[in-house]
């Protein structure tokens, strides 16, 4: 691919004029680490971590290297105060294709919730829903979708448009943490339990910790997955 994700969002954020903070205490080697593969080459893995006023964790990674290609995976997180969503994705080419999976995920199921934050995702999976011939099978993760994300391999034909439609959502999700106003108590509380229910279910089934731990080593691995939420 052409583009890198986890610089189209940087330069998103900065032209929304959304002041970033370093999150403290995280030590450097989790940040960017590089390591021989098995089958030849080096692999170096890229994470970049940042918080605002909205958004508790901002967390965009880019793992590969300049000759075989990159792969992007991202989370965005809100603030504890409001009822964002979590905007998500993981894009990288693959064997010629494109694997995408970028969706903006609920963290409360209430019909006002859903009416505010997943319906107007519908027109976006509309206009683009000719891209998923070729969908990814339901999994563990199906529990968290919203209905209206982009889960598939497409073709590499469709390049533009899968950086087209990650913009799409990104604009989307940026118009909704502008609008976003502090929650009640009450909404927090059922959001921090869903977000503990969450962070367990990623950290005992995400099947990218076993590829992470064959190249970088359990206790890297670990300290790493530990960042990420």
């Amino acid at each position: 691919m052409d583009y890198d994700c986890t610089e189209l969002v940087k330069s998103m954020l900065g032209k929304r004029g959304i002041k970033l903070e370093d999150i403290k205490g995280i030590d450097p080697d989790l940040l960017e680490k590089t390591v021989p593969q098995p089958e030849g080459g080096n692999y170096t893995s890229y994470t970049y971590l940042k918080k605002s006023e909205k958004f508790r964790k901002i967390c965009l990674g880019k793992g590969g290297n300049d000759i075989e290609g990159y792969g992007y995976a991202g989370t965005i997180f809100s603030d504890e105060k409001y009822d964002l969503p979590i905007f998500a994705y993981d894009i990288r080419e693959m064997r010629g294709r494109i694997l995408i999976v970028l969706d903006i995920k609920p963290v409360l199921q209430t019909p006002e919730y859903k009416k505010k934050y997943i319906e107007p995702l519908k027109p976006l999976f509309d206009s683009y829903n000719d891209m998923t011939a070729t969908p990814l099978k339901s999994t563990w993760t199906a529990e968290f979708r919203s209905g209206y994300g982009i889960h598939c391999i497409t073709e590499m034909k469709n390049e533009g448009r899968v950086k087209e439609v990650f913009l799409k959502h990104l604009d989307l999700y940026l118009d909704f943490a502008e609008k976003a106003e502090p929650v009640s108590v009450e909404t927090r509380d059922a959001i921090k339990k869903f977000m503990e229910h969450y962070t367990e279910v990623y950290k005992e089934k995400d099947p990218g910790a076993v590829h992470t731990v064959k190249l970088f080593g359990k206790d890297w691995a670990e300290r790493h997955l530990s960042i990420l939420f």
